[in-house]
């Protein structure tokens, strides 16, 4: 990986790990907020962040169910190649005369 990538990787993981931390943050200090009714601007905020963890949870939750396929997909896929592959005849050096 080159150092540029490297670079801009952690700088992703670091905004996302600040956006949770301001967001839970966020959340905390204004639960007990004194709500002004329907149009609450900071009901509408913390209905927003639960959103926002929820679909992160759901698309974490995939990414996770799809790395499990693929690792599965592939230790079957080399089970039966190697086992294709170590039993045919000439692998076996098996004598093919009558």
């Amino acid at each position: 990986m080159s150092t540029r990538r490297r670079v801009i990787a952690v700088a992703l993981a670091v905004l996302f790990v600040a956006f949770t931390a301001l967001s839970l943050t966020f959340m905390l200090v204004e639960a007990g907020h004194d709500c002004t009714g329907e149009d609450c601007p900071i009901c509408e905020q913390i209905a927003l962040i639960s959103g926002t963890f929820r679909t992160a949870a759901v698309l974490v939750f995939v990414m996770m169910i799809t790395a499990v396929a693929l690792v599965g997909f592939k230790r079957l896929s080399e089970s039966f190649i190697d086992g294709y592959r170590t039993d045919t005849l000439v692998l076996l050096k098996t004598k093919l005369s009558n």
